[in-house]
């Protein structure tokens, strides 16, 4: 009898440390407010409400939605994040992040070159420890005003061409008001040219 209580004290012990799978789906199933900063533009820290159990796809999304009137007609996709944590394991700090809302995007380079985070990977494995007040957790790169633009040189029109069979491309930065004007012009001699 002594043995069976013992025994039985044993493995409340062992339980005690074992994970509650139901507290464990409460944690996955929590909000995390997470703090975007868009670096390249002044001023643009921001929060946003996900859940753990969200891919980063999700925050894109989320990003994207709610800086609408910063990313226009980009696609989520398009989008991509970086996380906000130095090769210490510190995020970067209220300082830190005060100088790249003012312009100063020294802190955040090396950062941005450690690569954007995969749009399937899960928030819970990315964001585990980040209880700190005053931290930056996604730092989200401002959109170009240009566009790269491929112009061939003396190839005939046409209208579909793998990557491998373009010869003599040359990449010209345009910006969005010279695409446009270009793309007006180009509509007015075709209507031009259908009125003759």
């Amino acid at each position: 009898m002594v043995d069976i209580q013992s025994h039985s004290m044993e493995d409340n012990e062992l339980h005690e440390h074992e994970p509650d799978p139901e507290k464990e789906q409460a944690k996955d199933d929590q909000d995390l407010e997470l703090w975007c900063l868009i670096v390249g533009m002044i001023g643009t820290a921001f929060p946003v409400l996900v859940k753990a159990t969200d891919r980063v796809w999700e925050l894109q999304k989320t990003i994207r939605n709610e800086a609408v009137e910063i990313y226009g007609d980009f696609n989520a996709a398009q989008i991509r994040l970086f996380l906000a944590r130095k090769n210490n394991g510190e995020w970067l700090t209220a300082t830190e992040v005060q100088d790249i809302e003012n312009g100063n995007i020294e802190s955040a380079i090396s950062l941005l070159n450690q690569g954007h985070l995969t749009s399937m990977s899960r928030l819970n494995a990315i964001f585990t420890h980040f209880r700190d007040a005053n931290v930056v957790h996604v730092l989200v790169p401002a959109p170009t005003t240009t566009s790269d633009v491929q112009v061939e040189t003396g190839i005939g029109c046409k209208r579909k061409r793998s990557k491998q069979s373009i010869r003599n491309v040359e990449t010209v930065p345009v910006s969005t008001e010279e695409l446009k004007m270009l793309f007006d012009v180009l509509g007015q001699t075709k209507n031009r040219t259908k009125n003759r």
